[in-house]
């Protein structure tokens, strides 16, 4: 019964650090992408 509950313990927590890397690597790229754009409409301000 234990080795069950254990199981899903590690199971969910797994999951659930593999949803948060993927959001922060989805926000990191998102970052970039903004930046990316900002700096180019910068230049073309200049």
């Amino acid at each position: 019964m234990w080795v069950n509950v254990l199981k899903n313990a590690v199971f969910g927590t797994v999951i659930t650090m593999l949803g948060k890397t993927w959001f922060l690597d989805r926000m990191v790229w998102l970052y970039q992408d903004m930046d990316k754009n900002r700096n180019d409409k910068d230049q073309l301000l200049n």
